[in-house]
């Protein structure tokens, strides 16, 4: 659980006390890496399904025409998410073999490669819905990426983070 202070237009976020970042890899631009190997794409494909149940609650219950899914991996649940909502524009912004992992494998969608460590590249466009699954656990300054989270999403938009300690 990640805890807040201060007033809405100033937060500052941090860990508890007992904190402990679970780094799974630095930024790399390195496709040819393997991180994405067949077995770590298929354990992703088995978490964080209810956060996705919920953006599909979003989406539908408030008529969302873009949505963006931060730390998107492999994309499998942003695919399942597009399934349900063809009409949606959905987007996915990741570390580069990441997202190249993704515009191999699906047709739909529109892909960005980014650092999310430090100061990650916006994309051009701004969304009713900012999906964060499994995310913010594995960075070492929350405040980078819970600023950038705010200046994707539109004004009265919805940022959903969730995590799971494992």
């Amino acid at each position: 659980m990640w805890c807040a202070e201060g007033t809405a237009e100033v937060m500052k976020y941090f860990p508890p006390e007992n904190y402990k970042e679970n780094p799974v890899t630095s930024f790399d631009v390195d496709i040819s890496n393997n991180y994405w190997n067949p077995e770590r794409i298929k354990t992703s494909i088995s978490y964080q399904w209810a956060a996705y149940q919920w953006a599909n609650e979003i989406i539908k219950k408030n008529r969302i025409d873009r949505v963006v899914d931060v730390g998107c991996g492999f994309a499998y649940k942003l695919h399942a998410l597009h399934l349900e909502n063809p009409n949606v524009e959905f987007h996915g912004v990741d570390q580069p073999n990441a997202i190249a992992l993704c515009r191999s494998h699906y047709s739909f969608g529109k892909w960005l490669g980014v650092d999310l460590e430090d100061n990650p590249m916006k994309p051009h466009v701004k969304f009713g819905l900012v999906i964060c699954s499994d995310v913010i656990e594995h960075v070492g300054n929350p405040d980078i990426l819970i600023n950038y989270l705010k200046q994707i999403v539109v004004k009265h938009g919805y940022i959903l983070i969730s995590t799971v300690k494992r």
